[in-house]
């Protein structure tokens, strides 16, 4: 009588305690497939991250490449506005024309000894660049001399390279007077004034010379205003 209640006990407790088991089982299996998911949903977080942060750099060295690309043509347009640093005869001939009626100059002379290349002397060599010089003479004939320093301004700024004055003479050859004043508004300009000067013109030469370094560009003329 004692043993089968107890038996029945046993059974209902050992009922009881594999359910619990499988209920623990299921619950540890889910908990493991919700790590497991976890762990790959990580895992694609941490991929599609890295892959946004490879793409973040690659724009930025895009955009570094851009921006660097961009100061080199703004570089070449001003250099191709500005006379640059190759100096060539064509090019002296040029301003010198354009000069004449631009400042009001009675005359103009201009003497230039051929452009040689500095190489005798280290300092003036570089790997891919040397040095160049030429010497001119200028003559002068106008109505003032503030014609005759416009000129020289306009000359140090637009000329390719780089000038040094080595020898100027500026005189007056007639005082202003009634009739050179009506001269002056009748034809623009008069020889009232004789200016010299001699100068060393240095420019810089591409040891290449089929660099487009070494290529004078001609000023443009400006179109006019609509």
């Amino acid at each position: 009588m004692i043993v089968a209640p107890l038996r029945k006990s046993i059974l209902k407790e050992s009922i009881i305690f594999t359910v619990l088991i499988v209920v623990f089982a299921a619950i540890a299996l889910y908990l493991s497939m919700i790590g497991e998911e976890y762990e790959q949903q990580k895992k694609v977080a941490l991929s599609n991250a890295n892959q946004m942060l490879a793409e973040k750099r690659q724009v930025e060295d895009r955009f570094l490449q851009v921006k660097e690309g961009l100061n080199d043509y703004e570089t070449s347009k001003k250099w191709a506005k500005e006379p640059g640093l190759f100096i060539d005869s064509q090019a002296m001939r040029d301003l010198f024309n354009d000069y004449q009626p631009r400042f009001f100059l009675k005359s103009i002379g201009v003497e230039m000894q051929p452009i040689v290349d500095l190489t005798e002397d280290p300092k003036y060599v570089r790997k891919n660049f040397v040095a160049t010089r030429s010497n001119a003479r200028v003559t002068i004939e106008t109505a003032s001399d503030e014609d005759v320093y416009n000129l020289i301004r306009a000359m140090q700024q637009e000329l390719p390279g780089f000038t040094k004055i080595t020898d100027f003479a500026l005189a007056k050859k007639e005082s202003l007077s009634k009739e050179i004043i009506a001269e002056v508004r009748k034809a623009g300009t008069y020889p009232a004034v004789r200016a010299e000067m001699t100068f060393e013109w240095y420019g810089l030469k591409s040891t290449n010379p089929d660099s487009p370094f070494n290529k004078y560009i001609p000023k443009q003329d400006e179109e006019p205003a609509p």
